[in-house]
């Protein structure tokens, strides 16, 4: 009979008793001021569930931290707390890392908590020679720099991963070309790869001819697609092989000990061994830095990058303007120019270099974006005001920011040619955004910014199981990214009458668009906008040399969204965007054919080529 009360009683305040054993956090007892939180976890069998268990439960005021041992790890758990907000944390053996906010106003029982296994990867390598398999015994199996594991007599490899794993493998083998394997979003529990067949490589011999008297220990690398590999010379030595080098393109580059003794030439790799020499005939970079008909005496760096990136080398600029020294790469090089006179760094091309000296000459020009920002309705000057600057010189784009006087005035050098994004914003004020265009006979120009209060809007970023997506950003075209507090609840300044897109990116990926609007009353409706779990990636491949564009439902990404979800391949001509919500995807080019492809799991593959006029 008791039993049937206290069961009419929990149904009645919407909870349910707990079980009959109970976990307890440290042993702990209820008291009058505490409140109860319950919950109970599983994990996955394939991992060993259940595991050992450690639990975290920490506040602004205290922590609490227990370890559940495997054999309990699948009894409910119960802890007393006073009211307040909390981060659990859950960390299981074999298991990836656990964590959510909980706000505990009342008695909290929890619904059962999934624990994802880490993702483990298996699968076979080997050589093929005519129509046979050979397994490859001591393979190696790589995630970026770090070793997983070696492959045993039969070729076979098993590995956990990390709690984030790595974007792609790469398999090596002596005498062997690599290969690299992607590894897909959403990874499940066990993922077989199957058989991974390693070609056999090429040698490739560097014939070494150092014109100079003095004899100094080098360094030469072979880079590619599917190779990097480094060896050290001695003086004494004029040659070094490479085995195992895969075919196509690859990078051969020859480090000394000065910063511009640097060089680099591409060499086509087949399937027959290859000897190229390397012609090293010093000269000297004679550079100087003017500031109008002046040298510059500010002092700087100027990042030298040879042809296809395929090496970099900061040197310092002195006093005088003046930077070079010894230098081994003929040709025109690139250079990023940074001083305390110019906010972003300037590219600039250098002349023809291998005559002894080589001048480079680069003249800045005394020019500035000048103005001031006040107050639309008091023509005070505005407060604490801040000015972003987006420059964009060619398909080169750098971000810099300058901050407003207390007189509202402020001054931004514009020596490179190309536009300039402004955009100006302050505290309980709307952004405004102006654009520029500077050439090379263009002058400074007068910017002045008029902010008004503007009206709040409201934007909640939630799952689509209703969670706040904490944290997230909310980027809207031409003004500041907003992040999302832990209710998941960002606050935009908006003019009356004016609407603006805006896209949602929390930390874990994934993204959605959607449309805020304030009335010419001077109101503003609260939006919530669901964010799709994050689903799989495009691996998209150009030749060309524009910029890739890709759009979602007929939406353009934003630049701000793709840095955020651009994941670097090093593979030239090759971007890869991950952790996209499902969906119709648009992938564009300027002078290449339009592709659409629709994304549900895993990554797509897309690959962009040049659009031809059928001739008449």
């Amino acid at each position: 009979m008791r039993t049937l009360i206290a069961l009419l009683l929990a149904l009645a305040v919407g909870r349910w008793p707990l079980a009959e054993n109970p976990v307890s956090a440290n042993g702990q007892q209820p008291t009058a001021n505490s409140l109860q939180l319950s919950f109970s976890m599983r994990g996955d069998r394939a991992r060993g569930w259940p595991v050992k268990t450690k639990v975290t439960l920490a506040s602004p005021s205290t922590t609490k931290e227990w370890t559940i041992e495997a054999s309990d790890a699948r009894k409910p758990v119960t802890v007393s707390v006073p009211a307040g907000s909390y981060r659990l944390t859950i960390a299981a053996e074999h298991h990836r890392l656990f964590t959510r906010t909980l706000d505990v106003d009342k008695d909290l029982s929890l619904p059962e908590i999934a624990l994802a296994a880490i993702p483990a990867i298996s699968g076979r390598v080997v050589a093929r020679e005519k129509d046979a398999e050979i397994p490859l015994a001591g393979a190696q199996i790589m995630g970026g720099s770090k070793q997983l594991a070696t492959t045993n007599e039969q070729g076979l490899f098993r590995v956990e991963l990390s709690d984030e794993p790595p974007d792609s493998i790469t398999v090596t083998h002596t005498g062997q070309a690599p290969a690299v394997v992607p590894l897909y979003e959403n990874l499940a529990a066990e993922n077989e790869l199957g058989t991974i067949a390693l070609p056999r490589g090429a040698t490739l011999t560097v014939v070494l001819d150092r014109r100079y008297s003095e004899r100094k220990t080098l360094t030469v690398a072979v880079v590619g697609k599917r190779t990097v590999a480094s060896r050290e010379v001695k003086p004494s030595e004029e040659e070094v092989a490479f085995d195992g080098i895969a075919p196509g393109d690859v990078q051969v580059i020859v480090k000394g000990t000065e910063p511009l003794e640097l060089m680099s030439e591409k060499v086509e790799m087949h399937d027959a061994d290859l000897e190229h020499k390397m012609v090293i005939a010093p000269f000297r970079l004679d550079g100087r830095v003017q500031l109008g008909n002046d040298a510059l005496h500010a002092g700087g760096t100027i990042e030298v990058v040879a042809k296809e990136s395929a090496w970099r080398a900061q040197v310092p600029v002195d006093g005088d303007g003046r930077f070079g020294g010894a230098m081994w790469q003929t040709g025109k090089v690139s250079g990023w120019l940074k001083t305390p006179v110019n906010p972003a760094a300037i590219m600039e091309i250098s002349p023809e270099l291998g005559s002894d000296p080589s001048p480079w000459n680069i003249v800045l020009k005394r020019r500035f974006i000048e103005g001031h920002v006040f107050d639309a309705a008091t023509k005070e000057p505005v407060v604490k005001g801040h000015i972003e600057i987006m420059i964009t010189a060619g398909d080169r784009r750098s971000e810099s920011a300058a901050e407003v006087a207390k007189d509202g005035s402020f001054s931004i050098p514009a020596m490179q040619n190309g536009r300039y994004d402004l955009r100006a914003t302050a505290a309980e004020h709307a952004d405004q955004s102006k654009i520029y265009y500077l050439g090379r006979d263009d002058e400074s120009r007068t910017a002045d910014f008029a902010l008004e209060g503007g009206i709040e809007a409201e934007v909640w970023c939630v799952w689509p199981n209703n969670q706040p997506a904490a944290g997230a950003r909310v980027i809207t075209e031409g003004a500041k990214t907003v992040i999302a507090d832990a209710e998941g609840k960002a606050v935009l300044r908006l003019h009356a009458g004016e609407t603006r897109s805006v896209w949602v990116v929390p930390r874990q990926g994934s993204f959605a668009i959607a449309s805020i609007s304030a009335s010419r009353g001077g109101t503003a409706k609260p939006i919530q906008v669901v964010v799709p779990q994050p689903a799989g990636s495009l691996r998209i491949t150009s030749r060309l040399r524009t910029p890739v564009e890709i759009a979602y439902g007929g939406h353009s990404l934003p630049p701000a969204l793709m840095q955020i979800l651009r994941a670097e391949t090093g593979d030239a001509g090759v971007l890869r965007v991950v952790h996209l919500p499902p969906g119709d995807y648009g992938v564009d080019a300027q002078g290449a054919r339009w592709v659409q492809v629709h994304l549900d799991s895993g990554e797509q593959a897309v690959e962009l080529v040049p659009f031809r006029r059928p001739a008449k």
